[in-house]
């Protein structure tokens, strides 16, 4: 009995003990490790409490609140990893230092939707035959680890047949350009789902000579780090896994370069270094997701230009391709409409690339 009593107690105090924890301890807005911000005390109202919304958005609040709240999610993982022996937590899996997300299927309609918003740009607003166009679809690290170690992976050359077939008749004016032999898995980081930018030279050599152009190669960039980076699975595996380090090439001409974005009209360099301290380090290229920008480079002098349809990949990929053109636009078909197009440029002589991750492309019903 005096057990029973000593643990009622104890439990009991436990108890009092966090309650006075959640008073006292301030709110927390944003969780670095799932990258986004947390529930905030919701606002007590009379409509609130009787159509149930308060006590709705009260309990994700708490449980994004709590105390410890990181080290509960941590010792979770753990368990579920050593104890239960499970593969995979959360869609995330671990193997020799790499996280990877399991992807099992794609959706077919959503990879067609994706190439038909692709040939409706080429059909409808590429109208000019001085126009060069290329598309490349960039595979995800799954590819490179996931079979290998016994899990399941998308049928990458599934996916790639499926979207070139539903390229129909534009396909015809385009040039395909093959990453696959380009890269292996350990060009892209642990913890996260982008590549290196240190590590990807060779597939900027590639596109560049497709397009006959010139791209840099590592040793003509002065490499820089920007501190320890801990990528989106790390957040969401929640497991003690080792930072990356978080790179970026510069030199003469990349730093001279200006960064305009016709939306708002700001002006930055190629690397925002102020977006080291937010909430995705990767957004250190091109100050992360952009729906427009514009790339002058004055000292190129080579009389080239280049519209890139792209994603968060391309941001990291454009300072290598700057060595071949005078102007580089970037277009986010996830943000920005194609029949916006007009209002901001003209297709005349242009390169145009359309480059994608094939988590994107899997994903298609992103495309505007």
């Amino acid at each position: 009995m005096k057990k029973e009593k000593l643990a009622g107690i104890l439990l009991c105090i436990w108890f009092i003990g966090v309650l006075v924890v959640c008073i006292v301890k301030p709110d927390r807005d944003i969780s670095y490790a799932e990258r986004r911000k947390l529930a905030t005390m919701p606002k007590l109202t009379v409509a609130g409490l009787l159509d149930g919304s308060f006590m709705d958005k009260h309990e994700k609040y708490l449980a994004d609140q709590f105390p410890g709240r990181e080290l509960f999610r941590r010792g979770k993982a753990l368990f579920d990893y050593k104890i239960l022996r499970k593969k995979e937590v959360h869609g995330i899996y671990v193997e020799n230092g790499q996280a990877g997300e399991l992807f099992y299927e794609f959706d077919e309609k959503a990879v067609a939707h994706a190439a038909k918003r692709v040939s409706y740009v080429v059909r409808e607003k590429i109208q000019s035959p001085e126009c060069h166009i290329y598309y490349g679809i960039i595979p995800d690290k799954s590819y490179y680890i996931a079979e290998e170690q016994g899990y399941p992976a998308i049928d990458y050359e599934k996916l790639t047949a499926c979207f070139q077939d539903s390229l129909r008749e534009e396909r015809d004016r385009m040039t395909q350009i093959l990453l696959w032999n380009s890269l292996t898995a350990d060009d892209y980081y642990t913890t996260d789902l982008h590549w290196r930018q240190e590590n990807i030279a060779d597939v900027a050599e590639v596109i560049a000579t497709v397009m006959g152009t010139q791209a840099y190669n590592e040793e003509e960039l002065f490499w820089k780090t920007a501190g320890d980076f801990y990528g989106v699975y790390y957040g969401q595996a929640a497991l003690p896994l080792a930072p990356d380090e978080l790179c970026y090439g510069t030199n003469e001409q990349i730093d001279a370069c200006q960064v305009y974005d016709p939306l708002t009209g700001e002006q930055t360099g190629v690397y925002d270094l102020e977006r080291v301290n937010g909430l995705d380090r990767y957004d250190l290229f091109l100050s992360g997701p952009k729906p427009l920008l514009v790339i002058e480079n004055p000292l190129a002098n080579t009389g080239r230009r280049l519209v890139m349809f792209r994603d968060s990949f391309g941001s990291s990929l454009t300072p290598y391709l700057l060595r071949g053109y005078d102007e580089i636009t970037l277009v986010d078909p996830r943000y920005f409409h194609p029949d916006l197009l007009e209002e901001y440029l003209t297709f005349t002589d242009q390169d145009v690339l359309f480059l994608f991750y094939t988590g994107l492309i899997g994903r298609g019903y992103l495309f505007k």
